[in-house]
């Protein structure tokens, strides 16, 4: 993540809860937890790295001054961050919450140092603790400390933290790429950003009975990808399909489902609220009435706008756009589904480049720039 730091990859999970318009029904918004969900998991990740950065022993014993009880002392932040992280029962949460998923390296070093040590069942008892007690409470915070810093110093964590996050590097790359070659051959384009799924009620997760398979999903996906472009073509006076990207995802309280981009050509006579009535029913077509397509309001500079123009020069769309990219294979970086985990189901993919136009004689064309108005060279 070299452009993008943890924080911004927090804000990306995030907009999962955000503006949508499911067509059956009127604009509304998809309501979950997810960005505090990620917020918490990012605040352990922190405490790990100011525990990595630390020296010496975090927690000491010390008498009360003018009693004879003694209390815990805590020894600069990243003591403090861990002893907060015992109180909310962030890490006994999360884990239970993520029960079916793979968590990053980062989670699990501190998780397993706390877990293994049963500090988590004493955070409400600290106050109350004394004597021998207290002493064996700081020894045992210690020996954790000590092994969190090990652990997150160690050639196995690093190699460990690239084979985790290799697959989202290289999906985003791809697919940034992918992108950026679209803009070559298109000065201009409407983007969609939508989800393909199934209706919640379906989704039984953690049981044998999955009523959505891995297999019945991508047979709707590649029925879909088959079918929509001569339905899109269909309707107007061309093909306005120019490509898409596609990845699979399933999340904690969500049946399986596609985050899809969708690249259309406006030059072509389809108004973008007319291409997703289409893309809504060709979906429905294929799963039937348990299918559900939500279009999100993400690009456009429009208000309410839920389709997206993008030009070549334009700062404000570009920058959207790398949002929604990084937003494709944004969860890969933090946790990743036990049920998408070593399997042979590809969970990322894209279309194909089209076929370069070639200029009739006589005529002339500027050459692309390879830089944004902000001077990066990402998409021209």
């Amino acid at each position: 993540m070299s452009k993008y730091g943890r924080n911004e990859i927090a804000n990306i999970l995030g907009t999962k809860t955000g503006p949508f318009v499911d067509l059956d029904s009127s604009p509304g918004s998809v309501v979950t937890d997810g960005l505090s969900r990620v917020r918490s998991v990012l605040q352990v990740e922190k405490v790990g790295k100011q525990i990595r950065m630390s020296k010496e022993d975090l927690f000491d014993v010390i008498p009360e001054y003018g009693r004879r009880a003694a209390r815990l002392q805590p020894h600069g932040s990243a003591a403090g961050a861990l002893l907060g992280l015992l109180h909310n029962g962030w890490i006994v949460d999360i884990a239970q919450l993520y029960e079916e998923h793979r968590m990053s390296p980062r989670f699990y070093a501190v998780h397993d140092a706390i877990r293994s040590r049963n500090l988590d069942c004493c955070a409400d008892r600290i106050r109350s603790m004394s004597g021998s007690e207290l002493h064996d409470l700081a020894a045992s915070l210690n020996d954790a400390v000590f092994e969190i810093r090990q652990r997150l110093r160690s050639a196995e964590f690093a190699k460990a933290v690239v084979n985790f996050e290799g697959t989202a590097r290289k999906n985003h790359r791809s697919l940034s790429a992918y992108v950026s070659n679209l803009f070559r051959l298109y000065p201009a384009m409407r983007v969609l950003r939508f989800d393909l799924g199934y209706l919640d009620s379906l989704w039984s997760y953690g049981t044998q009975n999955v009523p959505v398979s891995l297999r019945e999903m991508r047979m709707h996906r590649d029925k879909f990808l088959r079918t929509i472009s001569m339905r899109l073509a269909g309707v107007s006076v061309g093909d306005p399909w120019l490509g898409y990207a596609w990845k699979l995802d399933c999340g904690v309280d969500t049946s399986l489902r596609l985050h899809m981009l969708a690249f259309l050509n406006p030059r072509i006579g389809l108004p973008g609220e007319a291409a997703q009535a289409h893309i809504d029913l060709c979906w429905r077509g294929i799963v039937g009435p348990d299918g559900r397509c939500l279009h999100y309001r993400q690009l456009g500079s429009g208000s309410g706008s839920t389709v997206g123009m993008v030009l070549r020069g334009d700062a404000e769309g570009q920058r959207a756009l790398r949002r929604a990219v990084l937003y494709m294979t944004k969860a890969d970086y933090l946790v990743k589904s036990r049920l998408l985990v070593g399997t042979d189901v590809r969970t990322f993919g894209k279309g194909q480049l089209p076929k370069k136009r070639r200029a009739s004689r006589g005529q002339t064309h500027e050459p692309c720039s390879t830089k944004t108005p902000l001077g990066r060279e990402f998409f021209v």
